[in-house]
């Protein structure tokens, strides 16, 4: 038994397997990896949500301008259009800072 112990490549062979699956290091790159997809996550979604405010803010704007070239038959129907997209972009921003 004493000699199988010390053979010539069983060291080697050890430390190659240690290295291999070292806990640590495959820890740290599971960390690595989920910090980096979760910024990618981030990024992604920040965008979504500045397109999202900006395409509202655009639609908010449109209200604004038909309401002022507008009859006063037509001015309620605006009005309740340019109510809608304006809570429609408060309920964004709350979303967001949430």
């Amino acid at each position: 038994m004493e000699v199988k112990k010390n053979t010539p490549g069983k060291e080697e062979a050890l430390m190659r397997l240690r290295e291999k699956f070292n806990l640590q290091h495959l820890w740290n790159k599971y960390k690595a990896d989920t910090m980096k997809a979760s910024e990618i996550c981030t990024q992604t979604h920040c965008k979504e949500r500045t397109r999202t405010q900006k395409e509202a803010e655009k639609e908010i704007k449109k209200a604004e301008n038909l309401l002022e070239g507008s009859t006063p038959e037509e001015e309620e129907d605006h009005r309740k259009t340019l109510s809608e997209r304006k809570r429609s972009l408060n309920e964004h921003e709350e979303e967001a800072r949430e």
